[in-house]
C-alpha cells in the first residue's frame, strides 16, 4: 500500500513539473515577443537605418539560436563584414570642420557592439584558463607608445572633448588588433575572415551600384544620411563617385583596396571550392566598385599591390624573376590600356582637367610643413589641425580658406598634430608588421606564405594611398585589422615550422625558441 502510494505520487508529480515548465516557457516566449515588438515599433519611428539595424540584430540573435554549432565562425565573419557598415550612434557629436576620421565625435557602431560581445566572451575564456592573451610585443610596444604620444598631444588641443574622442578611437583600434590577432589561430579561421571580407566588399559593391544607378533611397538603409554619390568636375564632364556606406569615395576606395589583394590571393588558392569562388566574385565586384569611386590615390595603391601579388605568383610558377617581370609588364600594360579603353569615366578622371584638385595637395602640404617647422615635437594637438591651420597658411592660394580641410597626406597629418616622434613610432610599427611577414617571401610552396603576401599587399595599398589622402592611421580599424592578420598568419607559420623541428637536442630546442621569439608573440593568462 505504501509502495503504491509512493508510485502514485511520483507518477502524478511528473506531469506537474512538465506543466510548470511548459507554463514558464510560454511566459518567456510572450515576454520575448513583447520586447521584440516594442523594439521594432520604437525603431520604426526613428530614421530608417535604425529600423534596419534593429532588424539585423534580431535576425542575428535568432540565427545564433538556430545555428549554435556554428556560432563562433558566424559571429567572427559577421564582425569582419560589419567593419565598413556605418550605422552609428554618437555618444558625443560636435559638428566641426575637421573630418580627418569622418567622425565628428565618438560613435558607437554595430561593429563595436559585436566586437565588445566577442571580447567579453574571449576574456571569460581567458579567466577560465581555456585561452591565453598573446600580446605580440613587436607590434604592441610601438602601438602603446603611439597611443601614449597621441594622448599627450590631445591634452593641448583647442577642443579636448573632440581630441580625446579621437584618442578613444585609437585605443579601440589597438583592442581590435589584439582581438583579431589572438582569435585567428588556423587556416579555417582565415577562411572565415575571408568570407567576412567578401561579404563586406559585396555589400559595398551592391550599395555602390545602387548609388551609381541613382537608387539611393534603399542604399540609405546601410549608412549615414549624407551617404550618396559625390560629383567631381573633370574638364567639361561631371563624374559620379560612389561612396558605399562610408560617406566618402576616398574612404570607400581605401576599404576596398585593403580587402581586394588578400581576397584575390585566397581565390587563386581555393578557386575550386565555394569560398574560393565567393572570393573571386568579391575581388571582381570590389575592383569594379573601386573604379566607380574615382579615387586616383587608391588606384595607384591598388596597382602597386596587384603588381606585387602577380609578381610573387608568377615567380613561384616560373621560378624565374626575369620571366616573371616580363610577363608582369605585359599584364600591367594590357590591363591599363583595356581599362581606359572600356571605362570612359576612368579615362576622363586620369587625363581631363581636374580644376587643380591634384595640384591643391601642394599648398596643403606647405601648410602642414609650416606647422611641423614651428611645432616639430609638440605638434598642434590631436584632432586640432583645422583649428590652427589658418595661422600657418602662407600660400598664395590661401588654401585654408578655399578648401578648409586637413592636409591630404596621412603622414604629414600625424606629424603636424602629434610631432615628429609620433610619426617615427608609427613607421616603426609598420616596419615591425612588414618584418613579421618578410619570411613569407622565402617559402614558395606554403599556402600560409601566399596568404601573408596577400596581407602585406593589402597593407601597401593604405601606405601608398596615405600619400595622397587624409586618413588618421590610429583610428583606421581596417588598417589594424590587416596588421593583426599579418601577426596571426606569422604566428601560424612559425608554429608549423617549429613543429617540424624535433626537440631532441639542445640545437633544435634553441631553434624552436628562436622561431617563437621571431614570431613576436608572448602570452599572458
Amino acid at each position: 500500500m505504501i509502495f503504491f502510494s509512493k508510485l502514485t505520487s511520483q507518477s502524478s508529480a511528473k506531469p506537474v513539473v512538465e506543466h510548470s515548465s511548459l507554463h514558464l516557457y510560454g511566459v518567456l516566449c510572450l515576454l520575448i515577443s513583447f520586447c521584440v515588438s516594442i523594439a521594432v515599433f520604437g525603431a520604426s519611428t526613428q530614421d530608417k537605418q535604425w529600423f534596419f539595424a534593429v532588424s539585423l540584430v534580431f535576425i542575428a540573435g535568432y540565427s545564433c539560436l538556430i545555428f549554435q554549432k556554428y556560432l563562433r565562425p558566424i559571429l567572427l565573419a559577421a564582425t569582419v563584414s560589419l567593419i565598413p557598415l556605418r550605422i552609428d550612434f554618437y555618444l558625443l557629436y560636435k559638428p566641426t570642420g575637421f573630418i580627418a576620421t569622418s567622425y565628428p565625435g565618438l560613435p558607437v557602431t554595430l561593429f563595436d557592439l559585436m566586437l565588445l560581445t566577442l571580447i567579453g566572451y574571449w576574456l571569460f575564456q581567458v579567466l577560465k584558463g581555456e585561452q591565453k592573451i598573446k600580446i605580440f610585443p613587436s607590434i604592441s610596444i610601438p602601438f602603446l607608445i603611439y597611443i601614449i604620444l597621441t594622448g599627450i598631444s590631445a591634452c593641448w588641443s583647442a577642443d579636448l572633448a573632440l581630441s580625446f574622442s579621437l584618442w578613444a578611437l585609437v585605443i579601440k583600434s589597438y583592442v581590435a588588433f589584439l582581438f583579431f590577432a589572438n582569435q585567428i589561430k588556423n587556416e579555417q579561421d582565415v577562411k572565415i575572415v575571408i568570407i567576412g571580407l567578401c561579404a563586406g566588399v559585396l555589400l559595398q559593391s551592391f550599395v555602390g551600384l545602387l548609388q551609381y544607378t541613382g537608387i539611393e533611397s534603399f542604399a540609405g538603409l546601410f549608412g549615414m544620411p549624407e551617404t550618396g554619390v559625390k560629383e567631381s568636375f573633370q574638364g567639361r564632364y561631371i563624374l559620379s563617385r560612389v561612396t558605399g556606406t562610408l560617406g566618402h569615395p576616398n574612404t570607400l576606395a581605401k576599404y576596398l583596396a585593403l580587402c581586394i589583394p588578400a581576397i584575390f590571393i585566397f581565390a587563386c588558392m581555393k578557386l575550386r571550392s565555394l569560398p574560393g569562388k565567393l572570393a573571386l566574385l568579391g575581388a571582381v565586384a570590389g575592383g569594379l566598385t573601386l573604379l566607380l569611386t574615382m579615387s586616383r590615390g587608391s588606384w595607384v595603391g591598388m596597382g602597386f599591390a596587384m603588381a606585387f601579388v602577380f609578381f610573387e605568383l608568377l615567380k613561384r610558377y616560373f621560378n624565374s624573376r626575369l620571366k616573371s617581370f616580363i610577363l608582369l609588364s605585359l599584364i600591367l600594360g594590357v590591363s591599363f590600356i583595356g581599362t581606359i579603353s572600356i571605362f570612359e569615366d576612368v579615362r576622363v578622371r586620369l587625363f581631363e582637367d581636374d580644376y587643380r584638385s591634384a595640384q591643391s595637395r601642394i599648398p596643403m602640404a606647405k601648410i602642414a610643413l609650416n606647422i611641423i617647422e614651428e611645432n616639430p615635437v609638440r605638434g598642434v594637438g590631436l584632432n586640432n589641425y583645422t583649428r590652427v591651420m589658418k595661422q600657418y597658411d602662407r600660400t598664395r592660394e590661401w588654401q585654408s580658406v578655399i578648401f578648409p580641410h586637413p592636409v591630404h597626406n596621412s603622414y604629414l597629418l600625424i606629424t603636424a598634430e602629434s610631432g615628429i616622434q609620433t610619426l617615427l613610432v608609427f613607421l616603426w610599427l609598420i616596419t615591425a608588421a612588414i618584418r613579421l611577414g618578410r619570411p613569407a617571401f622565402d617559402f614558395s610552396g606554403s599556402s600560409l606564405s601566399l596568404l601573408q603576401i596577400g596581407w602585406i599587399a593589402s597593407l601597401s595599398t593604405w601606405l601608398i594611398a596615405g600619400l595622397f589622402d587624409r586618413d588618421y592611421a590610429g583610428s583606421s580599424i581596417m588598417l589594424w585589422f590587416i596588421v593583426a592578420m599579418i601577426a596571426a598568419t606569422s604566428q601560424m607559420s612559425f608554429s608549423k615550422q617549429a613543429q617540424t623541428v624535433k626537440p631532441n637536442n639542445r640545437i633544435n630546442r634553441v631553434s624552436i625558441k628562436a622561431v617563437r621569439d621571431y614570431g613576436g608573440s608572448k602570452s599572458i593568462r
